[in-house]
């Protein structure tokens, strides 16, 4: 179809389809931020998440805690999208926070993140649930890579 009033040759787009076109583009740039939960017991690493998450456009920091039972009380009303847990914690560990988190909402997100590599922590942590795993350091660029794979999967 010709555009009656357009530069010849040049073909026009169905009013139907720019306007589905458009609500597209508009909605993939109105999209509420993910909410991420952090939990990790040390404060040095706290300011780095903050920051990196001060960066981000597509996710959010909803709150850091220092345990896995603060975490856990801390978001009962408002469940993040997903949760980074450092698996050496004092109390609960953190494979164990990944089993009470699975309890809550079976469909809960969560990337394990630490400095120790062991195989059997790694292994723990996938079969009880977690999503990913992160070795420290973190960086904000492979954070968001994490989230985005995750996010896309």
């Amino acid at each position: 179809m010709e555009c009656p009033a357009a530069i010849p040759g040049r073909k026009c787009i169905p009013s139907e389809r720019l306007e589905i076109t458009t609500q597209i583009k508009y909605t993939m740039h109105t999209t509420t931020p993910l909410k991420t939960l952090i939990v990790d017991p040390d404060p040095r690493i706290h300011e780095a998440y903050a920051y990196f998450f001060n960066t981000y456009r597509d996710y959010a920091l909803a709150g850091i805690y220092r345990s896995a039972e603060e975490a856990l009380s801390g978001c009962e009303s408002d469940p993040p999208d997903f949760i980074l847990m450092e698996t050496r914690l004092a109390g609960m560990t953190g494979v164990k926070g990944i089993c009470e988190f699975r309890k809550k909402d079976p469909e809960a997100r969560i990337i394990m993140v630490s400095a120790d590599n062991e195989f059997n922590t790694i292994k723990k942590a996938f079969k009880n649930g977690a999503v990913g795993y992160l070795a420290k350091p973190v960086t904000r660029e492979r954070l968001k890579d994490a989230l985005d794979a995750i996010r896309f999967e």
